[in-house]
């Protein structure tokens, strides 16, 4: 509806607007085929009229949508170009998100050594400006990155760090997210038990939000012997 009241107004900001939203949205139900030529046209948009903060967002949006599909490399790009944009126009807090953003994709991308001073940054910026969330967001990363590099016990404890602040602010689905991260590193650093303790945690979330990813959980769990049978 908003963008058809953009396009019969004639109304470029809007239909800007109209075009990231519809395609920020099929990213997010899944739909990335009809989501990438939004995002395209939001981009034109707002590159045409000088938006860069738009801009930036677009990017941003790009960079979820390549993120969802696998396509790191790509997805990094955009991430990238965010941040060179709000590194020149702010705000700060945006440009702490972003940092977290490019380190998480340097580590998918096996570059972990980039991956660390990204997030490091990130996380002084957000302890700076003071938003926990932006924290745990950050310590979740961290544990992804040092799982990737073998550091499994300094990967369970930024995700222990991260599972604390997300329980503190009530955002329930990252801290799922943080124990099921935080489980793997256990049952590297640890063994089964500790793991089995942390996809519970996650799938008791999960399941109570409700939400899909709680199958994450279920098979994570199935992997582990019974309890009876493990080795102490």
């Amino acid at each position: 509806q908003a963008l058809q009241a953009a396009q019969r107004l004639g109304d470029p900001v809007g239909l800007g607007h109209a075009h990231y939203e519809l395609g920020r949205g099929l990213v997010l139900t899944g739909d990335f085929a009809e989501a990438e030529p939004h995002l395209s046209t939001a981009l034109d948009i707002f590159g045409r009229l000088g938006d860069r903060a738009n801009e930036a967002t677009v990017h941003q949006g790009f960079g979820a949508l390549f993120e969802h599909q696998g396509r790191y490399a790509q997805a990094l790009v955009h991430a990238r170009e965010a941040m060179r944009v709000v590194e020149e126009i702010g705000p700060a807090s945006t440009l702490a998100g972003l940092e977290n953003s490019v380190g998480w994709l340097y580590a998918h991308l096996g570059q972990c050594e980039k991956a660390l001073v990204y997030c490091q940054r990130s996380l002084e910026f957000q302890r700076e400006i003071g938003y926990r969330g932006g924290v745990a967001d950050v310590l979740d990363s961290l544990g992804y990155t040092h799982s990737r590099m073998n550091d499994h016990p300094q990967a369970a404890d930024c995700y222990q760090q991260a599972v604390e602040i997300y329980s503190e602010i009530g955002d329930r689905y990252h801290e799922a997210g943080s124990y099921l991260g935080l489980g793997d590193a256990q049952l590297e650093a640890v063994g089964p038990a500790a793991a089995r303790e942390s996809w519970q945690q996650a799938l008791d979330i999960l399941e109570s939000i409700p939400h899909d990813d709680a199958d994450q959980a279920r098979d994570r769990l199935a992997s582990l012997p019974a309890p009876s049978k493990m080795k102490m």
